[in-house]
């Protein structure tokens, strides 16, 4: 695969070698021109990640539809067909992150503010300046929360107040609750693979603590943690991305279609796990389906709190 211009001269430039054809013989550089235009800077990111011989495709293929497979295709040894798996979760993170900042604007977005006679947005509904409702009492700012708070005593009050008076330091600023839920969503799509990044020495931990240590090292958990986790950010954006289409369709009919296979698929994840921990660890399907179920619940469990609390921090420091 060429990745530039070659050079006239013969001279390896990273080691001084002759280089009989395109790539040194000796440490495996191309002889290619040093300065090359500036789309290559692009172009060699994407021809290194696909190889443009099917490597990246089929590593996808086998990601999205054959559970556990690259898992243990790595760990037989057979890897040069493969994209590497820390590789293939950054690239797949970076996706995530990027690409939903380049799509336009959905029919639902533009119809749900309204842009009233003197410029400023409002949402429907949402007139009035508070629109939180606690036990009956109305909560119009934060000195009345806070009065609330204290005079119930419940710790949830006194915990969610950071929370609620940074929701009132938005909207006195002038943001709506449409737009305080656009930046809470954005937010939560940035969290999410810093979330499963941060999550994912902790579910290797769990897979260690769960099967054999003799048989299985700790560098095979994270294998197969880091194949899971890299599934589970293409399926949420592959599930995300088909919502937007529905979304800017703008049809009826289809977006009930899109719904209902969304809520489908949202199974596949689950049998996802059950299929690719059978097929990598080799175990009986009755430990198998008992193994995963206490592990699938104890990393719902984990996993759920650390995005509450990455979610909880984040909304307070938006602005």
């Amino acid at each position: 695969m060429s990745h530039g211009k070659l050079r006239k001269e013969k001279n390896c430039l990273n080691c001084g070698q002759l280089v009989e054809e395109r790539f040194c013989s000796h440490c495996g550089q191309e002889n290619s021109e040093p300065r090359q235009p500036f789309y290559f800077l692009f172009t060699h990111f994407f021809e290194d990640f696909t190889h443009y011989d099917g490597q990246f495709w089929k590593t996808l293929r086998y990601l999205l539809f054959s559970p556990g497979k690259l898992t243990n295709e790595y760990l037989a040894g057979r890897r040069q067909q493969y994209v590497v798996p820390v590789k293939l979760y950054i690239f797949i993170s970076f996706i995530v992150f990027f690409v939903p900042t380049l799509l336009p604007e959905t029919h639902s977005d533009a119809d749900s503010v309204k842009v009233s006679a003197n410029g400023v947005k409002t949402m429907e509904g949402d007139s009035l300046p508070t629109l939180l409702e606690i036990n009956s009492h109305k909560v119009y700012s934060k000195e009345s929360y806070d009065s609330m708070a204290n005079t119930s005593g419940k710790f949830i009050y006194k915990l969610a107040r950071p929370v609620v008076h940074k929701y009132y330091d938005l909207r006195n600023r002038g943001d709506d609750v449409h737009e305080i839920g656009e930046k809470f969503t954005e937010s939560f799509v940035h969290i999410l693979p810093k979330a499963l990044f941060v999550y994912l020495p902790l579910f290797a931990f769990l897979l260690w603590l769960f099967h054999n240590k003799k048989e299985w090292w700790f560098f095979d958990h994270g294998i197969f943690t880091l194949h899971f986790f890299s599934f589970l950010l293409l399926f949420i954006f592959l599930m995300r991305l088909l919502a937007y289409v529905a979304d800017w369709i703008d049809a009826s009919v289809v977006s009930s279609i899109v719904n209902l296979f969304l809520f489908v698929s949202s199974f596949y994840t689950i049998f996802y796990f059950f299929k690719a921990h059978r097929r990598v660890y080799q175990v009986r399907k009755s430990v198998t389906l008992l193994k995963g179920i206490v592990l699938f619940a104890i990393n719902l469990f984990l996993l759920t709190f650390l995005l509450i609390v990455l979610l909880f921090f984040n909304f307070l420091t938006l602005h």
